[in-house]
């Protein structure tokens, strides 16, 4: 029972798709300290417009956990709709 996308699915469906990230590893973020959850965030981000040559602007948090902090990091990063309800920032 595959869960995810593979590479080559997610390159055909990103024209279509609008694909967010979700941290590298699923780290729960309130439980990390400022340069954990920068690299967390910051290089989610970097890897998922690397490869396939999209602006993201959009995340999930895992298990829906975030604090002010984690608010400030994805506002700086130019995140502008979270998920665990939807939240968009003007």
């Amino acid at each position: 029972n595959r869960q995810a996308l593979n590479l080559e699915e997610i390159k055909v469906m990103k024209s279509s798709v609008d694909f967010g990230v979700h941290t590298c590893f699923h780290t729960i973020l309130t439980k990390c300290d400022l340069k954990e959850k920068n690299f967390e965030i910051a290089g989610s981000i970097a890897r998922l417009e690397e490869l396939f040559g999209i602006h993201v602007t959009s995340f999930a948090y895992p298990n829906g956990d975030y604090n002010d902090e984690t608010i400030e990091i994805l506002k700086i990063n130019n995140i502008k709709i979270l998920d665990t309800e939807i939240t968009c920032f003007e």
